[in-house]
Protein backbone atom coordinates (compact mmCIF):
# COMPACT_ATOMS: atom_id res chain seq x y z
CA UNK A 1 0.00 0.00 0.00
CA UNK A 2 1.77 3.41 -1.43
CA UNK A 3 2.01 5.72 1.40
CA UNK A 4 1.07 8.64 0.08
CA UNK A 5 -2.72 7.60 -0.23
CA UNK A 6 -2.08 7.98 3.49
CA UNK A 7 -2.04 11.90 5.55
CA UNK A 8 -1.29 11.85 9.46
CA UNK A 9 -2.92 14.75 10.73
CA UNK A 10 -2.27 15.84 14.67
CA UNK A 11 -5.13 17.21 16.02
CA UNK A 12 -4.29 19.20 19.56
CA UNK A 13 -1.56 17.57 21.88
CA UNK A 14 -3.19 14.16 22.14
CA UNK A 15 -4.89 12.42 18.55
CA UNK A 16 -3.70 12.32 15.37
CA UNK A 17 -6.00 12.07 12.41
CA UNK A 18 -4.83 9.37 9.75
CA UNK A 19 -6.75 10.17 6.42
CA UNK A 20 -6.92 7.75 3.30
CA UNK A 21 -9.04 9.63 1.03
CA UNK A 22 -10.92 12.86 0.85
CA UNK A 23 -13.63 10.95 -1.20
CA UNK A 24 -15.89 8.20 0.43
CA UNK A 25 -15.61 4.67 -1.57
CA UNK A 26 -15.20 0.91 -0.78
CA UNK A 27 -11.80 0.87 -1.29
CA UNK A 28 -10.92 3.72 1.11
CA UNK A 29 -13.39 2.35 3.81
CA UNK A 30 -11.82 -0.80 3.39
CA UNK A 31 -8.12 0.25 3.49
CA UNK A 32 -9.48 2.16 6.95
CA UNK A 33 -10.93 0.09 8.94
CA UNK A 34 -8.32 -2.11 7.64
CA UNK A 35 -5.09 -0.10 9.43
CA UNK A 36 -8.23 0.45 12.04
CA UNK A 37 -8.28 -3.56 12.99
CA UNK A 38 -4.61 -3.86 12.84
CA UNK A 39 -3.92 -0.80 15.74
CA UNK A 40 -6.41 -2.40 17.56
CA UNK A 41 -4.91 -6.28 17.43
CA UNK A 42 -1.51 -4.55 18.51
CA UNK A 43 -2.56 -3.56 21.45
CA UNK A 44 0.15 -0.21 21.61
CA UNK A 45 0.78 1.20 24.90
CA UNK A 46 -0.99 4.67 25.32
CA UNK A 47 -3.65 4.82 22.93
CA UNK A 48 -6.78 5.23 24.46
CA UNK A 49 -9.18 5.47 21.63
CA UNK A 50 -9.67 4.23 17.74
CA UNK A 51 -12.17 5.51 15.76
CA UNK A 52 -12.41 4.86 12.35
CA UNK A 53 -14.95 6.57 9.90
CA UNK A 54 -15.49 6.70 6.46
CA UNK A 55 -12.27 7.30 5.13
CA UNK A 56 -10.38 8.36 8.02
CA UNK A 57 -9.46 7.55 11.72
CA UNK A 58 -8.75 9.49 15.14
CA UNK A 59 -6.52 7.96 17.41
CA UNK A 60 -6.51 9.25 20.62
CA UNK A 61 -3.32 8.95 23.08
CA UNK A 62 -2.48 9.31 26.73
CA UNK A 63 0.68 11.50 26.27
CA UNK A 64 1.86 10.52 29.77
CA UNK A 65 2.28 7.09 28.33
CA UNK A 66 3.90 7.77 24.92
CA UNK A 67 4.21 10.74 22.10
CA UNK A 68 2.97 11.54 19.06
CA UNK A 69 6.39 10.34 17.16
CA UNK A 70 5.96 7.00 18.70
CA UNK A 71 3.03 6.77 17.63
CA UNK A 72 3.36 8.11 13.81
CA UNK A 73 6.39 5.25 13.77
CA UNK A 74 3.52 2.71 14.72
CA UNK A 75 1.01 3.96 12.15
CA UNK A 76 3.80 3.71 9.06
CA UNK A 77 4.73 0.09 10.13
CA UNK A 78 0.99 -1.25 9.19
CA UNK A 79 0.49 1.11 5.88
CA UNK A 80 3.69 -0.04 4.87
CA UNK A 81 2.75 -3.70 5.31
CA UNK A 82 -0.09 -4.05 3.20
CA UNK A 83 -1.05 -7.45 4.20
CA UNK A 84 -1.53 -6.22 8.09
CA UNK A 85 -4.51 -4.12 6.32
CA UNK A 86 -5.65 -5.78 3.78
CA UNK A 87 -5.68 -9.44 5.35
CA UNK A 88 -7.55 -8.47 8.48
CA UNK A 89 -10.33 -10.33 8.83
CA UNK A 90 -11.71 -12.86 6.45
CA UNK A 91 -14.86 -13.28 8.55
CA UNK A 92 -18.03 -11.71 6.97
CA UNK A 93 -20.09 -9.15 8.67
CA UNK A 94 -23.30 -9.79 10.78
CA UNK A 95 -26.74 -9.00 9.57
CA UNK A 96 -30.11 -7.69 11.20
CA UNK A 97 -33.32 -7.45 10.14
CA UNK A 98 -34.98 -4.37 11.99
CA UNK A 99 -38.58 -3.38 11.59
CA UNK A 100 -39.59 0.29 11.11
CA UNK A 101 -43.10 2.34 11.25
CA UNK A 102 -43.08 4.53 8.60
CA UNK A 103 -44.50 8.04 8.23
CA UNK A 104 -46.92 10.21 10.97
CA UNK A 105 -45.58 10.92 14.38
CA UNK A 106 -42.85 8.36 13.51
CA UNK A 107 -41.31 10.01 10.58
CA UNK A 108 -42.38 13.41 10.39
CA UNK A 109 -40.07 14.18 7.27
CA UNK A 110 -41.61 11.39 5.50
CA UNK A 111 -43.90 13.61 3.03
CA UNK A 112 -40.71 15.86 3.01
CA UNK A 113 -38.58 12.79 1.33
CA UNK A 114 -41.29 12.20 -1.04
CA UNK A 115 -42.10 15.30 -2.34
CA UNK A 116 -38.36 16.20 -2.97
CA UNK A 117 -37.77 12.20 -5.01
CA UNK A 118 -40.90 12.53 -6.77
CA UNK A 119 -41.85 9.35 -6.15
CA UNK A 120 -44.90 7.70 -3.80
CA UNK A 121 -44.77 6.93 -0.20
CA UNK A 122 -44.97 3.38 -1.05
CA UNK A 123 -41.75 3.89 -3.46
CA UNK A 124 -39.45 5.69 -0.92
CA UNK A 125 -40.25 2.83 1.57
CA UNK A 126 -39.66 0.25 -0.82
CA UNK A 127 -36.31 0.92 -2.16
CA UNK A 128 -35.28 2.13 1.06
CA UNK A 129 -36.09 -1.12 2.47
CA UNK A 130 -34.40 -2.96 -0.65
CA UNK A 131 -32.30 -5.27 1.07
CA UNK A 132 -28.91 -5.13 3.41
CA UNK A 133 -26.93 -2.18 3.64
CA UNK A 134 -23.32 -2.13 5.18
CA UNK A 135 -23.00 -0.42 8.49
CA UNK A 136 -20.17 2.27 7.89
CA UNK A 137 -19.41 3.84 11.49
CA UNK A 138 -20.78 4.74 14.83
CA UNK A 139 -22.48 7.58 15.46
CA UNK A 140 -23.76 9.64 18.32
CA UNK A 141 -25.00 7.88 21.27
CA UNK A 142 -23.82 4.23 19.73
CA UNK A 143 -26.00 4.72 16.61
CA UNK A 144 -25.02 3.62 13.24
CA UNK A 145 -24.28 5.51 9.73
CA UNK A 146 -24.78 3.10 7.12
CA UNK A 147 -25.42 3.25 3.17
CA UNK A 148 -27.82 5.05 1.57
CA UNK A 149 -30.91 4.01 -0.05
CA UNK A 150 -30.91 3.99 -3.81
CA UNK A 151 -32.27 6.80 -4.69
CA UNK A 152 -31.79 9.30 -7.09
CA UNK A 153 -31.26 12.12 -5.40
CA UNK A 154 -29.38 13.73 -2.15
CA UNK A 155 -31.61 14.19 0.60
CA UNK A 156 -31.04 17.64 2.49
CA UNK A 157 -31.02 18.12 6.16
CA UNK A 158 -33.39 19.96 8.07
CA UNK A 159 -33.35 23.86 7.80
CA UNK A 160 -34.10 23.88 11.36
CA UNK A 161 -33.26 20.86 12.93
CA UNK A 162 -35.18 18.79 15.06
CA UNK A 163 -34.17 19.48 18.61
CA UNK A 164 -36.05 15.92 20.18
CA UNK A 165 -36.32 12.69 17.84
CA UNK A 166 -37.16 9.41 19.95
CA UNK A 167 -35.09 6.74 20.26
CA UNK A 168 -34.57 4.54 17.85
CA UNK A 169 -35.76 6.99 14.93
CA UNK A 170 -34.37 6.21 11.32
CA UNK A 171 -32.78 9.08 9.89
CA UNK A 172 -32.12 10.26 6.06
CA UNK A 173 -29.27 12.82 4.44
CA UNK A 174 -27.15 13.22 1.89
CA UNK A 175 -26.80 9.75 0.59
CA UNK A 176 -26.48 8.13 3.70
CA UNK A 177 -29.10 6.61 6.64
CA UNK A 178 -28.57 6.71 10.30
CA UNK A 179 -29.95 4.98 13.36
CA UNK A 180 -30.21 6.54 16.64
CA UNK A 181 -31.33 4.55 19.71
CA UNK A 182 -31.64 7.39 22.48
CA UNK A 183 -33.84 10.27 22.42
CA UNK A 184 -31.13 13.93 21.32
CA UNK A 185 -31.61 16.71 18.67
CA UNK A 186 -30.66 15.70 14.92
CA UNK A 187 -31.03 17.88 11.85
CA UNK A 188 -31.39 14.61 9.33
CA UNK A 189 -34.90 13.85 8.36
CA UNK A 190 -36.41 11.86 10.29
CA UNK A 191 -38.40 9.09 8.11
CA UNK A 192 -39.05 6.27 10.74
CA UNK A 193 -38.90 4.28 13.97
CA UNK A 194 -38.05 1.48 15.03
CA UNK A 195 -39.46 -0.34 18.18
CA UNK A 196 -36.85 -2.91 18.97
CA UNK A 197 -34.19 -2.17 21.39
CA UNK A 198 -30.64 -1.50 20.31
CA UNK A 199 -29.07 -0.41 22.93
CA UNK A 200 -28.36 -1.67 26.61
CA UNK A 201 -25.95 1.04 28.49
CA UNK A 202 -25.59 -2.34 31.22
CA UNK A 203 -23.55 -4.19 28.78
CA UNK A 204 -20.18 -3.73 27.54
CA UNK A 205 -20.40 -3.12 24.60
CA UNK A 206 -23.79 -1.36 24.82
CA UNK A 207 -24.42 -2.78 21.07
CA UNK A 208 -23.79 -5.61 18.99
CA UNK A 209 -23.02 -4.82 15.98
CA UNK A 210 -19.81 -3.22 14.21
CA UNK A 211 -19.08 -1.23 10.88
CA UNK A 212 -19.13 -4.10 8.22
CA UNK A 213 -21.94 -5.58 9.70
CA UNK A 214 -25.29 -5.01 7.86
CA UNK A 215 -28.50 -3.99 8.29
CA UNK A 216 -31.78 -4.42 6.31
CA UNK A 217 -35.31 -2.92 7.51
CA UNK A 218 -38.59 -4.25 6.73
CA UNK A 219 -41.66 -2.28 7.05
CA UNK A 220 -44.48 -2.83 9.95
CA UNK A 221 -47.61 -0.71 10.80
CA UNK A 222 -48.28 1.28 13.68
CA UNK A 223 -50.49 -1.26 15.33
CA UNK A 224 -47.85 -4.14 14.88
CA UNK A 225 -45.27 -2.00 17.15
CA UNK A 226 -46.23 -4.14 20.32
CA UNK A 227 -45.12 -7.16 18.61
CA UNK A 228 -41.53 -6.33 18.87
CA UNK A 229 -40.84 -3.71 21.51
CA UNK A 230 -40.36 -6.57 23.91
CA UNK A 231 -37.82 -7.80 21.48
CA UNK A 232 -33.86 -6.80 21.27
CA UNK A 233 -31.51 -6.58 18.40
CA UNK A 234 -29.72 -9.90 19.55
CA UNK A 235 -33.33 -11.38 18.66
CA UNK A 236 -33.27 -9.91 15.20
CA UNK A 237 -30.02 -11.20 14.04
CA UNK A 238 -29.98 -13.34 10.95
CA UNK A 239 -28.61 -16.97 11.95
CA UNK A 240 -29.16 -18.52 8.29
Amino acid sequence: MEMETFEIIDCGDSAVLVEVSKVVTEDAWSKIHGLAKALAREKIAGITTIYPTYTTILIVFNCLVTDRAILKKHIRKFIENTSCITNTDAKTGERYRLPVVFGGEWGPDLPFVVEHLGISEEEVIRRFCAGYRKILTFATFCGFLMQGASFEKRIPRCKIPHTKVLGGCVEVAGNKTAFIPVTTSSGWRVIGHCPVKVIDLDSMPPVPYNPGDYIEFFPIREEEQSQYEGKTIYEMKVTS
